[in-house]
């Protein structure tokens, strides 16, 4: 067991190692292994083996593109640099210019043809000035190109050395398409200047790309101490830059999207809310332990739970700590482990079966942390995976580590639980503590706090709307609650305080805890905010209803509220009818992207029914519950006016009602017979 969790801790490496050698050297390291396997007539470890090593091969040769395009745009760009300066051009640009020298000055002997002379004189210096001009602009934009390959170069090895190597290889990209315009232009190949479309300068925030581990402030209605009012703005900060790497664009992860634009706007628009939170937390930190004048606003978004730590193709399974386990029993000191039992994953024909079941180390105590970590494959594709994670189960038990006469082990139960397996199919992870039960089906009072995670759910995206109070600074001349608006995280426009400027400057020399209440000086002050309330007083209901409006629209069309199989052999068909008629792009892809989902939807109710995970009254339930839903959705759609779907949603309700009484009447008659 020791050695598997030393394989986890050489997997963790692996994962954060960004030399190419270290994966260069690994891979080889495989390749002996599975040569000496396949000598030991061990062929399915072989293949397993020789797997690994060509995954290891891949890693090297992506981190080499950017480990050698760095060196050779390090090499390579030496002589554009050398260009630059202003002594090279001088020497190319005098050879054109020479011949119309000549024709400038007048002959000294006056003839008659030095009219027809003088009349051709104009057109050459003519062009001779507007060559040396185009010369000029090309030496200028050839500067320009060379300071941006240079600035995306460095960006590459920046992003590289922070583990984000997809942004390094878009740098990369872009560092090389840039010398091999400005060689073009060096060379001359390049005429028509205004066709060379250059970059804009490398965005050098990106960061790590990875997803920030956020956890809720815990507080209480207003913030009472300056490290609350910190650690609540670094929640913050990090909620909206997670916010910004899920909505970027999902081209990277292979999956196509007809709202790229709206996804980038959204995605700056998050980038800028967390700047503007970094700087309100700089300055806040330039005034402590003085607490600022703040505001609480409403804000609400949708947030994607995904673990971006976890390969696609693993899945981790973390043992952390049991708790309060039983000692009733148990005359010496308590030394428990934990096996499991994935019940089947990985499968027995495979080099990682022994994965399936196994123990974590001894460690002593009622309340003991094992902190104990296993990546184990999966396939996300493969649909064995798919039917092992919708029937089996995980089954933890805990146990005290007895031995009898010295010699022979025999431990000593202290509870198990079963885990149903289903929840990865909607949710990227099961996590939690655990009641420990004996062998009749009772609660110990142990916990086990376990977690089974995935990057993310098989099927579809594990989303969570979260409405939470979000604390912004008054003073330091914050735009928080502008960006805030912009990204469409509140509702109603900016809600500064009109007084918040004259309240930064009195209560600056003043007591940092005195409430904003408190500093009205001029009569004239309170009535102020009075006037500008009311036109935000009166647009609160009308927010309202745009939310309650939006809410029933992104309900009834989300494809994970239809239940009823009638209904989604509905739809279908109208999306069918309209991918027929429609002509324009996008909207194909819109349907395309509906008419998968719902296939998706069938397949799923199918597979619920015929694996006995669905019966036929649990059905009928949902089908009655998605029923009412739709009356409801109905009545809002008609408040605002929308007949068009408060049509749709009646048809829809009519479709189940005709799908329960037909089951209901078959299933009247099957009793009878």
């Amino acid at each position: 067991m020791s050695k598997q969790h030393e394989a986890t801790q050489d997997n963790d490496e692996e994962e954060e190692s960004i030399d190419p050698e270290f994966w260069k050297a690994k891979a080889q390291e495989y390749q002996k292994m599975a040569l000496q396997a396949k000598r030991d007539g061990d062929k399915k470890k072989a293949v397993a083996l020789l797997r690994e090593s060509k995954y290891f091969t891949q890693k090297y040769q992506d981190l080499l593109e950017i480990h050698g395009a760095s060196h050779e745009l390090m090499e390579t760009d030496q002589p554009p640099v050398k260009s630059s300066p202003e002594p090279t051009p001088a020497r190319e640009l005098q050879p054109s210019p020479e011949p119309a020298k000549p024709a400038t000055p007048p002959p000294p002997a006056p003839s008659p043809p030095q009219q027809h002379e003088q009349e051709a004189q104009p057109p050459a210096s003519q062009r001779a000035a507007a060559t040396t001009n185009n010369l000029q602009q090309a030496q200028d934009l050839l500067g320009k190109v060379i300071s941006l390959q240079k600035q995306y170069k460095e960006a590459a090895i920046h992003y590289k050395g922070l583990g984000n190597l997809v942004a390094a290889k878009h740098m990369v990209r872009t560092s090389k398409e840039l010398l091999h315009t400005g060689i073009r232009l060096k060379n001359g190949e390049i005429t028509d200047l205004d066709t060379v479309r250059l970059p804009e300068e490398p965005d050098m925030s990106l960061g790590d790309g990875k997803i920030r581990q956020v956890e809720p402030v815990s507080r209480g209605p207003h913030a009472t101490s300056f490290d609350q009012i910190e650690a609540q703005l670094r929640y913050q900060m990090n909620v909206c830059h997670n916010l910004s790497i899920q909505n970027a664009s999902p081209a990277t992860r292979g999956k196509a999207s007809n709202k790229t634009l709206i996804n980038s706007q959204q995605q700056d628009a998050y980038a800028k809310t967390e700047e503007a939170f970094s700087a309100d937390l700089v300055s806040l930190h330039a005034t402590k332990p003085n607490i600022p004048p703040l505001h609480y606003e409403q804000v609400d978004y949708t947030y994607k739970n995904l673990l971006d730590t976890i390969p696609d193709n693993m899945m981790e399974f973390k043992i952390l700590r049991a708790i309060s386990l039983p000692t009733l029993d148990i005359s010496t000191n308590l030394e428990p482990f934990v096996t499991w039992d994935f019940g089947g994953w990985p499968p027995e024909n495979t080099a990682q079966a022994a994965m399936n079941k196994g123990e974590t180390p001894v460690v002593s105590g009622s309340n003991p942390e094992f902190d104990f970590t296993l990546h184990i494959p999966i396939s996300r594709t493969n649909r064995l995976f798919q039917r092992y994670v919708q029937r089996k189960k995980l089954t933890i038990e805990v146990f005290h580590n007895k031995y009898t006469y010295g010699l022979f082990r025999r431990p000593v139960s202290l509870g198990k639980v079963v885990i149903p397996m289903d929840r990865l199919l909607t949710k990227s992870s099961i996590a939690g503590a655990f009641d420990l039960l004996d062998g009749s089906r009772k609660k110990t009072g142990g916990k086990i706090d376990i977690q089974v995670n995935l990057r993310e759910p098989l099927t579809g995206e594990d989303i969570a709307k979260r409405s939470e109070r979000w604390l912004v600074l008054d003073a330091f001349g914050s735009t928080v609650s502008e960006c805030l608006s912009l990204a469409r995280l509140t509702v109603g426009g900016p809600q500064r305080p009109p007084s918040s400027s004259p309240q930064v400057q009195q209560s600056e020399p003043a007591t940092p805890n005195t409430p904003a209440e408190e500093t009205p000086v001029t009569p004239t002050q309170p009535q102020v905010p009075v006037e500008k309330q009311q036109p935000i007083q009166a647009e609160q209901p009308s927010a309202a209803d745009n939310s309650e409006l939006e809410a029933a629209e992104e309900e009834f069309n989300s494809v994970d509220n239809i239940v009823s199989n009638m209904v989604m052999e509905h739809e279908l068909n109208l999306v069918n009818a309209n991918l027929a008629s429609k002509s324009g792009k996008q909207q194909k892809d819109d349907l395309q992207d509906r008419k998968q989902a719902l296939e998706i939807k069938m397949n799923m109710l199918v597979i619920q029914v015929q694996t006995g995970i669905l019966d036929m009254d649990t059905y009928l339930e949902n089908v009655q519950k998605r029923m009412d839903a739709d009356r409801r959705l109905a009545i809002v759609f008609k408040k605002h006016n929308r007949l068009d779907l408060a049509k749709a949603a009646l048809v829809r309700k009519k479709i189940m009602q005709d799908e329960l009484d037909e089951a209901r009447a078959a299933m009247a008659e099957g009793n009878d017979d």
